[in-house]
């Protein structure tokens, strides 16, 4: 008896038939590796056109405030001063996730 499993070839029969399909659709499947892979990719390739902004998850968490304020510049929105540390403060992560745990609120006019 050689100690290998029965199963491990029709296993990775199997795995190789879902990583084909996989690959070979990946925008609909953008959850899997391929498809994140297909999106980085397209998302690259475009980086330059105007209407696509990249946003660096490290400049996110090294400079909130200055990350925001070059976006909406890019797109050309213009924000009071006054509002910006309310905004920055809330598109912080811990407020994004306080947020996303809290039960949601849903105003009168949505029942309506």
């Amino acid at each position: 008896m050689s100690g290998r499993a029965t199963g491990r070839p029709q296993a990775a029969a199997g795995l190789a038939a879902g990583l084909d399909r996989l690959r070979d659709r990946p925008r609909l499947n953008l959850d899997s590796l391929p498809g994140i892979l297909w999106h980085l990719g397209d998302a690259w390739a475009r980086r330059a056109e105007p209407n696509v902004v990249l946003i660096r998850y490290d400049d996110l968490c090294r400079d909130l405030a200055g990350a925001m304020r070059a976006l909406a510049g890019r797109l050309g929105i213009a924000v009071p001063e006054p509002a910006w540390p309310g905004l920055v403060r809330a598109a912080t992560f811990d407020q994004m996730r306080e947020r996303s745990l809290a039960p949601p609120r849903l105003a009168q006019q949505h029942w309506m």
